[in-house]
């Protein structure tokens, strides 16, 4: 019996809100989705990476609309005040 491979392959999307109100729900889950999902993500491949053994063999992808709500200044200005409302 051959052996076979095996291709892990991540991709993170949420949909694009452009207007944003302070402590909206669109809001409220973008931050929950960066909070819970992205930043652990990217602590754990930073931690595995350090360690060849351990370092992952995976495929990361990231929609356009993610990566453009990661760059707007005004999310990432308003991010702490959203994780420090959930605590």
């Amino acid at each position: 019996m051959a052996a076979g491979h095996l291709a892990l392959v991540l991709h993170g999307h949420l949909p694009f809100v452009r207007r944003l109100q302070a402590g909206s729900l669109q809001e409220d889950w973008f931050h929950q989705a960066v909070l819970e999902s992205y930043l652990p993500l990217l602590h754990h491949l930073q931690r595995s990476a350090e360690d060849p053994r351990q370092s992952p063999a995976l495929s990361l992808s990231l929609s356009p609309t993610l990566l453009a709500m990661l760059a707007d200044p005004l999310r990432c200005g308003r991010f702490p005040d959203g994780v420090t409302c959930r605590q």
